[in-house]
């Protein structure tokens, strides 16, 4: 689903076939072994931790805090809200069983030792504001709607330690995960609101309807719809067993379990505000005292997201008084771009003092009446800190101080008010869309507002935090979409690109700090005309929105030598940028411009669309079957350094492009777009394409992935001939869960091993030609959407070489291997974690192939070495590199071609040394594009 950074280097910096000193070394080296390792993976988190959380709701009981997030799970913590953990027997998968916890929390309650979570029908994003009736309910991702189910409630009477969701009364089948648009019938899938307790009473609200239970939700009984037809908003347990249901106009209450209802929103029993003449239309939150439940709060909205007004009553509802105005300038309470976001809490101690907020926050004591607590530090700065928008919850701490809980960062506000902190210490729930990393170490992450765009500088910033990203504001602001995929150069680190609402793309020149627009067709300038086929000026058919609204896909491929970066400033290597929008593929010339007069210039690889869509996208668009919009795109450079493109779309077609870095060719005859439907129609079925990985070092290896729950159940799909003129295509999805996949990544340290971000996390097959899939984040990252998979192989280094003018000092930046070579992962609630590539894969360390030998002569040397190399099989390319005594990499050279086997001598001048002692490494890719030492 992310962004696609395929390095393609000039040689494999990344397996070492071993080293040779130059004094005398040589030996028989052995093969490499697959190897596997058990269930637990060192993964460590990457943040941000101050970024892109969406908190729902929260809860105290006794010396625990609870919070629940949008898609990362359930929160606790046991120092008032000094750090957190996750709730291991809710969040995490625990002893490898095979069950799916709904990640979204969307409310908590508890009741004499039970904990009660309730789970939501969440849209990970629905930018259209398209109604979820309209959706198919199997397809699991289309670009504009992204599901996750709920799954009713689940319930704790161990303190939190372990969870069950009482399969009998909730009508669940494991791993039924599919996401449903159905509120009512039969308990498959359940939209959690609101839950109310008061000792084994327990009554649990959907939109459309109400469970009721006197037994701890053993058995239930459902009271479908109330008087008013309304959607219902929240509920309450009053005393003697009164339950208290609010729609999104009305008021009830019962006292006999939903047999009848007696209606309190009339003037003569609530009055109204003076001018006012509804009570709701948008939110109604109804609240008992904790400490007195007989007195009852009612805070609304109407349609607009403004308050209406706030009332108590004394004695169980039976009479009522006004505590508020409606919202006005001066008291401006609720944020109307989140009209159902009104938070109203009831102090535990004190019956008479309640919060409510929205935008803003304010308190109500019979003795100052309403006062807003505004905290006079909170102010945007690095790291973050402001108040959540919207607010959706409070929780009050035993010190006297309250939580604030909304989108944005978890809050404390203590001192009466007058100061806010951080409370966050220990959550990752940022949903990201996608990841890229730079070889200097800077972290990018996109995804959903809060988090839009957030980068984090490695050498300078605290660990897990990110700064937010700068776009201006205005007719390319990422207001209409998330920020979707990005790509970063390895060629100049300080390079960003990312694509966003229909269709456009910002780079930045400054490591993400500032971004400006790079695709805006159909300005005439914008196109580079000197090709065969394409001479011909922008048009207005050329503009991308008339193609999809939201963000397409993009493929950055680089030649990569390890001077990167001469004295001269001169930035070495190639970089070929490529997106799927405007019904075509596009190439740009000049991604990263030689000099501040080059300009970049888009030209069509191919004039065959490859969207049947001609005009006017809407997101709704997105849902057709019917219709091709580009979803997913791969790509590799073949040894002649010619690129080959992959296409995959919405509706499960997939096309193929040869040499598409070459926009002068000719393609009316040969090269042009390549439907290849046809080897994948049978077992896509038609269902989106949500991503493809090309083997770096073997372009024969292609695998793709759909993400869908409707049948049939197989998911991920292989070719092992994908550069014939009809490769075939052949399912590995074997043992893997019946569930969607987001993301691929083909190792180049394994000729077969493949990892598969999915909705139940990361899972890795070791062999694809005999496939078995391994959970690798259920008991750490937890079983959550993995949306994005890359890798840090290189590092980059800035080497000084030139201090003579104090003015002018020289310096050269290389590219060097990781050591670590960490995959990153970016996830839809836990935000970014990393992992080393040796961990990830089980690889043991390298040994060399059983055969190849090599030797350096003369030895010692002056100017210039012979190399030998002893080849039992033939080979895609070999490499070698000159370190000095101390490790340091001072010269290096690559073969990239194919060789035979045998024995192949190369005569090579290192360049100037000083004398000592030398090491020489070798590095060997094989025809099978296998790695030994």
């Amino acid at each position: 689903m992310g962004g696609l950074l395929y390095i393609c280097t000039m040689r494999h910096f990344t397996v070492l076939i071993g080293f040779i000193s130059l004094l005398f070394l040589s030996w028989r080296p052995q093969p490499v072994q697959m190897e596997t390792t058990s269930s637990y993976f060192p993964w460590e988190p990457v943040g941000p931790s101050n970024l892109g959380h969406i908190f729902t709701t929260g809860l105290r009981v006794g010396n625990k805090i609870y919070v629940g997030t949008a898609y990362g799970g359930l929160y606790v913590s046991e120092d008032n809200a000094r750090s957190w953990r996750l709730v291991p027997g809710f969040s995490l998968n625990q002893n490898g069983e095979a069950v799916y916890r709904s990640p979204s929390v969307s409310a908590l309650a508890a009741s004499e030792g039970v904990l009660y979570v309730g789970t939501g029908t969440t849209w990970l994003f629905n930018p259209g504001g398209a109604s979820i009736r309209n959706i198919d309910s199997l397809r699991a991702y289309i670009p504009g709607a992204f599901g996750l189910p709920g799954m009713g409630v689940f319930i704790s009477q161990d303190d939190g330690q372990t969870f069950s969701n009482q399969n009998a009364t909730w009508g669940l089948t494991y791993p039924d995960v599919r996401y449903s648009a159905r509120y009512y019938g039969a308990m498959q899938v359940t939209n959690i609101i609101d839950i109310a307790v008061s000792g084994d009473n327990v009554a649990v609200l959907m939109p459309d309807s109400v469970l009721i239970s006197n037994d701890r939700l053993q058995t239930v009984r459902r009271i479908f719809r109330l008087p008013d037809g309304k959607p219902l908003r929240s509920i309450a347990w009053g005393a003697n067993n009164t339950l208290f249901i609010a729609t999104s106009d009305n008021l009830y209450r019962t006292s006999d379990e939903g047999q009848t209802f007696d209606t309190l929103t009339k003037p003569s029993i609530i009055p109204l505000p003076a001018g006012v003449n509804q009570y709701g239309g948008g939110m109604m939150r109804v609240r008992s005292a904790p400490s007195n439940p007989s007195v009852i709060y009612l805070a609304s909205s109407d349609g607009n997201g403004r308050l209406v007004s706030v009332w108590v009553s004394p004695d169980n509802g039976q009479s009522w008084t006004q505590l508020a105005v409606p919202q006005n300038a001066s008291f401006n309470v609720l944020d109307q771009n989140s009209p159902l976001s009104l938070a109203l809490r009831v102090d535990p101690r004190d019956h008479t003092r309640i919060l409510i907020g929205g935008l803003q926050i304010w308190e109500f004591t019979p003795e100052r009446g309403w006062q807003r607590i505004n905290p006079p530090n909170i102010a945007l700065s690095f790291p973050v800190l402001n108040m959540p928008r919207p607010i959706r919850d409070f929780v009050f701490l035993e010190d006297g101080s309250f939580l604030v809980i909304g989108t944005g960062r978890l809050i404390r506000i203590r001192d009466n008010g007058t100061y806010a902190e951080n409370a966050d210490r220990g959550i990752q729930s940022a949903a990201v869309l996608s990841v890229a990393v730079a070889p200097n170490g800077d972290v990018h992450a996109s995804g959903l507002s809060p988090l839009n765009l957030g980068f984090h500088y490695t050498e300078s910033d605290p660990p897990q935090l990110f700064r937010l990203g700068n776009f201006p504001a205005g007719v390319f602001a990422p207001v209409a979409a998330p920020i979707g995929n990005l790509a970063v150069s390895y060629r100049d680190p300080a390079t960003v690109v990312f694509a966003y609402n229909e269709g456009r793309l910002r780079q930045s020149r400054e490591r993400g700090a500032e971004y400006v627009s790079i695709y805006n067709p159909p300005a005439p300038i914008s196109f580079y005309k000197d090709t065969i086929q394409f001479s011909r000026s922008a048009s207005d058919q050329d503009r991308p929105e008339r193609f999809g609204p939201l963000y397409p896909p993009i493929l950055l491929i680089e030649e990569l030598p390890e001077l990167i970066q001469g004295r001269d400033r001169t930035i070495y290597g190639k970089s070929y940028f490529f997106i799927a929008t405007s019904a075509r593929l596009w190439y740009m010339s000049n991604f990263i411009p030689p000099n501040v007069d080059s300009l970049q210039y888009w030209s069509p690889v191919t004039d065959v669309p490859i969207s049947n869509v001609t005009s006017s996208t809407t997101y709704t668009t997105y849902f057709s079957a019917t219709n091709t919009i580009p979803t997913a795109m791969g790509g590799s450079m073949l040894p002649d350094s010619s690129i080959t493109v992959w296409i995959g779309t919405s509706n499960g077609r997939l096309y193929r492009i040869q040499e598409a870095q070459d926009i002068t060719l000719d393609r009316s005859s040969s090269k042009n777009l390549e439907d290849l439907t046809s080897a994948i129609s049978g077992l896509v079925d038609g269902r989106t394409i949500s991503a493809i990985a090309v083997h770096p070092n073997n372009p024969d290896l292609v695998a793709i992935a759909v993400s869908s729950y409707r049948t049939p159940v197989d998911r991920i799909f292989l070719s092992t001939n994908a550069t014939s003129a009809n490769p075939t295509f052949t399912s590995i999805h074997a043992n893997l869960p019946n569930i969607p996949v987001y993301s691929l990544f083909f190792h180049p340290d394994s000729s077969a091993l493949l990892l598969a971000g999915t909705h139940w996390g990361l899972w890795r097959c070791a062999n694809v030609n005999n496939p078995q899939w391994e959970e690798m984040t259920g008991e750490i990252v937890g079983r959550v959407p993995v949306t994005s998979i890359t890798w840090k192989p290189l590092r980059y280094q800035v080497d000084t070489v030139d201090r003579s003018d104090p003015d002018n000092i020289l310096t050269e930046a290389r590219l060097l291997p990781d050591p670590e070579r960490p995959i990153y992962i970016g996830t839809w609630g836990r935000g970014v974690w990393k992992i080393s590539s040796r961990a990830a894969t089980s690889l043991p360390a390298a040994t060399a192939a059983q055969g190849i030998r090599f030797d350096a002569f003369p030895n010692p040397f002056s100017s210039e070495i012979n190399i030998k190399v002893a080849l039992p099989s033939g080979a895609r390319s070999v490499s070698w590199h000159l370190l000095n005594i101390n490790g340091q990499r001072i010269a290096t050279h690559s073969h990239q071609a194919t060789l035979s086997s045998g024995e192949h001598t190369f005569r090579w001048n290192p360049g100037a040394l000083a004398q000592g002692i030398y090491f020489i490494q070798l590095e060997v890719i094989d025809t099978q594009g296998k790695r030994y030492t």
